[in-house]
């Protein structure tokens, strides 16, 4: 069985081109340097072993600043990239970014969106991260751990 995910290199710069093109110069991003993109397609991984892991490159351009702000940027120039792609994707209300009212009743505002190592970690980065969706899964099959109510009907035994 091969992976669903894989791509190669060049696709994979390809639409990283596409997705400053359309979605992150518009935002106030710099496109990648020809010698950005050069380092970036040497740099890359082997493609990883697994159904389920696939390679992908982290974008969070120059052009939106570092530390809260930029995250903020990145963050939201990722929402409208994937709702360019996917017309049909649909944002929780609760994820918001900046500040907002934590609860009504306290009336705390707080960062809705943060880092977990802490906001000021956010620096532009242009790199190949490599993750398996999987790793961490010890069952087999799905009907294994779950309870049969929340099976979905296809899965169940008849």
């Amino acid at each position: 069985m091969t992976n669903p995910f894989e791509i190669s290199v060049e696709e994979s710069i390809k639409r990283l081109r596409t997705e400053f093109d359309q979605t992150f110069c518009p935002r106030g991003a710099k496109e990648p340097s020809l010698s950005d993109l050069t380092h970036l397609e040497r740099m890359a991984p082997d493609w990883p072993k697994g159904n389920d892991a696939f390679r992908g490159i982290r974008v969070r351009p120059k052009g939106f600043g570092s530390e809260r702000y930029g995250m903020i940027a990145t963050f939201e120039a990722h929402c409208a990239a994937v709702k360019r792609v996917h017309s049909k994707f649909w944002r929780c209300e609760e994820l918001l970014s900046g500040k907002h009212h934590y609860h009504e009743a306290d009336g705390k505002i707080v960062d809705r969106l943060r880092l977990l190592g802490g906001n000021e970690r956010h620096r532009p980065a242009l790199k190949w991260f490599v993750t398996d969706l999987s790793s961490k899964c010890k069952r087999e099959r799905i009907t294994l751990n779950t309870p049969g109510h929340s099976v979905p009907l296809l899965l169940r035994k008849r």
